[in-house]
């Protein structure tokens, strides 16, 4: 009898794996928060702060974090994490994170954009409503627990960009793209130099926060975070495939060693090859070019007039049809656009079109995002016909034996 052993031994890297401490079980004492007067089930961006004092950095500092639907955190201007996992309103996930090495004496900034899509969200994201929540673990960080101390503010540049499916003639799910105008962006938000005095207090809901096994009153009971954090990681764009006749592009440029400059009143359009089908979040970074359009469309492959796809290296006589982001200039240095949440793409193209100053584009990126799975494979067999051939025709092999 032949035998075939087949061994797969995967490397999950499972959160609770990582030694954080066990988070507080029962009614939590932080409170759930929202920005005053907006309707919670309804699509908006919003920004919260807490500033807090410190006489000396603590061995650990540790808190658990979640939102719905979905959170940015940053430690005095550091991007530590975005959550929550995706889940369901009865095992809602929140994340656990030691602020030690981001910390300081004196003052501290604890801030977070949090993002309810609304009629506009993704097919795959359950809600219960807009709402954001910090629960120190002990007593020494209980300052940071969610209450009527934070400050929220309602950022008012975001829109909706509802993705045109008649044009694109396929079936949408991951919601609608980001359009950002960057007069109305409350520009360092994050970092602990900005001025809040002007922001409002937080409110909370009617309910007290909880955790799974507690009571139900029809909102969030939490859960701890199951699988690892999403990571990141510097993407450079391989080549620009074609750009307008008006347009230098220095060799440098995708490299973020030669800005680009659009001069006032120019329409350019850019293509730019990743090479590759990829997860990333693209971000451009910009100075001047007041009132300036940036329109990026995302797509897999180039179409010909008659929507037909080719070799996905193709582009002559073919377009960009696809997913957008639009983002509106205003005027300052070292602005980045990125959208709230990753796009998968080979090609992004830049449709520019600068107003009454000249816009520099400074540099242009991806980054990479996924889970850190690690696969490890091992392979042993008896049957002659595998032989030594790769992994990949054993499988096949095995395949259509099944």
């Amino acid at each position: 009898m032949n035998k075939t052993l087949l061994v797969f031994l995967f490397s999950t890297h499972l959160f609770l794996s990582y030694g954080q401490p066990q988070a507080p079980t029962g009614h939590w004492t932080a409170q759930w928060i929202m920005p005053a007067g907006i309707e919670p089930r309804t699509y908006g961006v919003f920004h919260f702060r807490k500033s807090f004092e410190l006489t000396q950095v603590p061995d650990s500092f540790v808190i658990h974090v979640s939102a719905d639907q979905r959170y940015h955190l940053f430690v005095n201007n550091k991007s530590i994490g975005l959550g929550p996992a995706r889940s369901d309103p009865q095992h809602w996930m929140f994340d656990t994170y030691d602020l030690k090495p981001y910390l300081t004496t004196g003052k501290n900034v604890l801030a977070a954009q949090v993002w309810n899509m609304g009629e506009h969200a993704p097919y795959a994201q359950m809600t219960v409503q807009t709402g954001f929540i910090v629960q120190g673990h002990s007593e020494k960080e209980k300052v940071v627990n969610t209450n009527a101390s934070w400050k929220a503010l309602i950022n008012k540049a975001y829109q909706p960009l509802i993705n045109d499916i008649r044009k694109l003639q396929t079936y949408i799910v991951v919601g609608a793209g980001d359009q950002v105008d960057g007069a109305k962006f409350p520009w360092g938000w994050e970092s602990t130099g900005f001025d809040d005095k002007s922001w409002p207090a937080a409110v909370k809901p009617w309910f007290n926060a909880k955790t799974r096994g507690f009571g139900s009153d029809g909102n969030w009971m939490l859960v701890p975070r199951s699988i690892p954090m999403m990571q990141e990681s510097l993407l450079r764009m391989a080549q620009v495939r074609r750009s307008s006749a008006n347009i230098k592009i220095g060799e440098g440029f995708l490299q973020g060693k030669s800005p680009l400059t659009i001069p006032k009143g120019q329409k350019v359009s850019i293509l730019i090859d990743q090479s590759h089908l990829t997860n990333a979040y693209p971000q451009i970074i910009t100075s001047r070019g007041k009132g300036a359009t940036i329109k990026l469309s995302y797509a897999e492959g180039l179409m010909d007039e008659k929507r037909q796809k080719a070799h996905r290296d193709s582009i002559t006589g073919r377009s960009v049809l696809g997913f957008e982001d639009l983002y509106v200039a205003e005027g300052g240095k070292h602005r980045i656009f990125r959208p709230l949440w990753f796009r998968t793409y080979r090609y992004v193209q830049l449709d520019i079109e600068t107003k009454s100053e000249p816009l520099i584009l400074e540099d242009i990126y991806g980054m990479f995002t996924g889970y850190p799975f690690e696969a490890k494979g091992k392979f042993s067999s008896d049957l002659a016909e595998l032989g030594d051939c790769n992994s990949s025709k054993k499988m096949r092999f095995l395949n259509a034996r099944n």
